[in-house]
């Protein structure tokens, strides 16, 4: 997202934002595996 880490990691550009999306999506995937578990 727009903010400072951005400036900082503008090298890294895709990599990094990739590695985000997977981080949420599996955050988010988890949550609703203990959602459904319970």
């Amino acid at each position: 997202g727009p903010s400072g880490w951005c400036l900082y990691l503008r090298p890294l550009g895709p990599v990094f934002d990739g590695l985000l999306v997977l981080q949420s999506l599996s955050i988010f995937v988890l949550m609703l595996l203990l959602l459904f578990h319970c």
